[in-house]
């Protein structure tokens, strides 16, 4: 057996214990940190704040632990293409918005989706030219494809989208973003799995990386698959069993009435993709995130790109998240979906938490803890090797849960802000399109700027233990001592691994 099958009869046969096992341990230590909380001390506003974010990160394993489970009990296989459910040849409209994406990357989007294998009369390619470029309009005529110009009004790409939807009437829409390499069978697989819904709202197809591109976590980590693989392949279509999949903007396919039903396209956030799916399910419209790799798409080509590309999903996931939980009429399942997306774009929040507790540790020399050694070995030691193995199976053991830490750790600097605006503010950020442009080499001055947040955290974590090589504390063979410093060592190579990532992107 080789190891990719050992992994997957791995990976099925721990399904069905994970989720009671995982509630049975962390409830266990949850109650025991509750237990050995330092009552009498201020460092019982440190334990609270490592409680918290322990109990978040436990609420988010076994939310997705559950609803890998019941994706499991479907019946119905989407990804088999049923040409009886489809023999009527339904119209669909298939829009690629743009901006300022080049002559170059919408020539070969518009030929990949010349080539869907569909009857040419029942689907119709329109691009929407958010920009009015003369030189696209000439594009589309010599393919032979619409064109709807539209005037920026600053309600980016949903307002560009709907201005489309008022022209054109066929059942079924299907978005593609500028960049997208559609599969031929795209339409086939898309419309056999939606007719399958009792009702119709959106199919969302998996996608993978253009043929020789990587992405700036692969490039700056060192790791093979791409960063997106694990949440296409596991995390979206296990959602499924909550009848709560993310609807992400292209590769999608909607029923038309559906759409309508909602308003169109949202334009009350920068993630209009998440928030229309969010508004189908409140109306009790179905939707399925497939297996199925609908197409090829573009990584962002540097580091400010994809950044830029974190804060708008952050920003997106977290207001509508939060909107979702607060206000919309949803089910339990479906609001513990969306509660889950909000906790995980939280990394600028969470991983402060983490580096002021250690911190605090050192400087005040108190104990977060009241337990010994040998009790916190057994119970946390159990709840944290069960807590990664869980991640781990998430992950579908494509990647392991320190790269999906590091990915967070290398992150959380550029979303402080954007996390804190979003949570406080409430206000709607610009709107970026991610470049998909290779830009000439970095100077030397902006990798500094880039990676300045880890040098301060370097130095920062070195100061606290030269703080204890002075006060002497670093050589008191304590497990308290012991372990704090451990964790200010292991931040302190993260924050090296972090300049090294920034270094070695784009």
């Amino acid at each position: 057996m080789n190891k990719k099958d050992f992994k997957t009869k791995l990976w099925q046969g721990l399904r069905p214990i994970l989720f009671p096992l995982n509630i049975l341990v962390s409830t266990l230590y949850i109650l025991w940190r509750i237990v050995h909380l330092p009552l009498d001390s201020i460092a019982i506003i440190a334990s609270l704040l490592l409680l918290i974010v322990e109990i978040v990160s436990i609420f988010e394993v076994n939310i997705q632990l559950l609803a890998s489970n019941l994706m499991q009990k479907h019946t119905v296989n989407y990804e088999v293409i049923d040409e009886r459910l489809i023999h009527d040849y339904p119209t669909v409209d298939v829009l690629i918005p743009t901006y300022s994406e080049s002559r170059e990357i919408l020539a070969e989007t518009i030929a990949h989706a010349k080539r869907l294998n569909y009857p040419q009369n029942a689907y119709q390619i329109t691009l929407c030219d958010d920009g009015e470029r003369e030189e696209i309009k000439e594009l589309c005529q010599n393919f032979g494809v619409g064109y709807i110009p539209h005037q920026n009004d600053g309600g980016a790409k949903a307002s560009n989208l709907n201005h489309a939807l008022a022209q054109i009437n066929g059942e079924y829409v299907t978005v593609l973003d500028a960049d997208n390499l559609v599969h031929e069978d795209f339409l086939k697989q898309t419309l056999s799995a939606i007719r399958k819904l009792d009702r119709e709202g959106f199919v969302q197809a998996s996608e993978q990386l253009h043929d020789g591109m990587i992405d700036q976590f692969q490039k700056g980590l060192k790791i093979s698959d791409d960063s997106q693989l694990a949440f296409n392949e596991f995390i979206q279509p296990s959602r499924n069993g909550f009848q709560g999949a993310t609807c992400c903007g292209h590769l999608v396919l909607f029923n038309r009435k559906a759409l309508d039903e909602v308003g169109g396209f949202d334009t009350t956030t920068i993630t209009e993709d998440f928030m229309t799916g969010m508004r189908m399910h409140e109306r009790g419209y179905q939707s399925v995130a497939l297996h199925y790799v609908g197409g090829k798409v573009l990584p962002a080509r540097n580091f400010n790109g994809l950044i830029k590309q974190y804060q708008r999903w952050s920003t997106g996931n977290i207001q509508g998240g939060v909107r979702a939980l607060m206000k919309m009429k949803l089910n339990a399942l479906q609001k513990s979906t969306y509660y889950r997306m909000v906790t995980t774009w939280l990394s600028g929040v969470k991983q402060p938490i983490l580096l002021a507790v250690s911190a605090f540790m050192v400087l005040t020399q108190l104990p977060i803890m009241k337990v010994n050694i040998y009790e916190f070995l057994i119970v946390f030691g159990i709840y944290y090797s069960l807590h990664k193995l869980s991640n781990y199976w998430i992950l579908g053991f494509r990647r392991t849960p320190s790269v999906d830490s590091m990915i967070n750790f290398v992150t959380f600097p550029y979303l402080v802000k954007t996390n804190l605006s979003a949570i406080f503010q409430n206000k709607q950020r610009k709107f970026y399109v991610t470049s998909k442009k290779q830009e000439g080499v970095r100077t030397q001055r902006e990798t500094f700027r880039l990676a300045l947040p880890f040098y301060v955290l370097m130095i920062f974590e070195i100061s606290l233990l030269i703080h204890g090589w002075l006060t002497l504390s670093f050589f008191m063979f304590d497990f308290s001592v012991i372990w704090m410093y451990a964790w200010v060592m292991a931040n302190l190579i993260k924050s090296i691994k972090g300049i090294l990532f920034i270094i070695e992107t784009d």
